[in-house]
């Protein structure tokens, strides 16, 4: 199910006029990525508007023929973001824990499909937005922090080039727009000590 109001708030507050007629376009054409589509632009708009870190380019090349969904700058740096959004495919599959499984499966799987589109050396921060609306959404569930389950991933050598995860709040009204992260101070280019700075104080 689409949401219009929500839409039509999220292409009005993109940056760029050019951000907007290639995400309009998406949005028209979207079937089953909708939500994912909805997400980019959701976190467009944190890092834009909330974080104060603009918000450079979108589908930029990275890695071979790889892209990232966006650059943020910051401090004459970029900061390359992949956002990946889980949701359920139905309300039986839902109530059994969500289509991938665990809250602890999505990360790990968000973690893998997102590090290969890195550069070495750079801020790569990936971005998960649970778009599950039936069960409580992955931002909610407190183990999450508690275990420092996104740490213990971060940890895994594998995952050496990414600098933080982000969690998004849920697809709620008084969630949309919070986040939770987690930085890899063992990465190959943590944050600075001024971006943690920026996420701390509107986290």
């Amino acid at each position: 199910m689409k949401n219009p109001e929500l839409e039509k708030f999220l292409l009005d507050v993109l940056p760029k006029d050019e951000f907007r007629k290639k995400f309009k376009e998406r949005l028209k054409n979207a079937k089953d990525d909708y939500w994912q589509i909805m997400s980019e632009i959701r976190a467009i708009y944190i890092f834009d508007k909330i974080l104060e870190i603009p918000v450079a380019d979108i589908e930029v090349k990275t890695v071979g023929q790889k892209d990232v969904d966006f650059v943020a700058v910051h401090g004459g740096e970029k900061v390359y973001v992949e956002v990946k959004g889980f949701r359920p495919i139905d309300k039986t599959t839902a109530k059994k824990g969500g289509w991938i499984g665990s809250d602890e499966e999505k990360i790990d799987r968000a973690l893998r499909r997102s590090r290969d589109k890195f550069l070495e050396g750079s801020y790569n921060i990936t971005v998960i937005a649970d778009e599950n609306t039936i069960r409580l959404s992955l931002f909610m569930n407190l183990l999450t922090d508690l275990e420092k389950t996104p740490e213990t991933y971060l940890s895994d050598p594998d995952n050496a080039k990414i600098s933080a995860v982000i969690i998004l709040g849920g697809m709620y009204d008084e969630q949309q727009y919070k986040f939770k992260i987690w930085h890899n101070d063992n990465s190959q280019k943590p944050l600075s000590n001024s971006l943690k700075e920026i996420f701390a104080k509107r986290e």
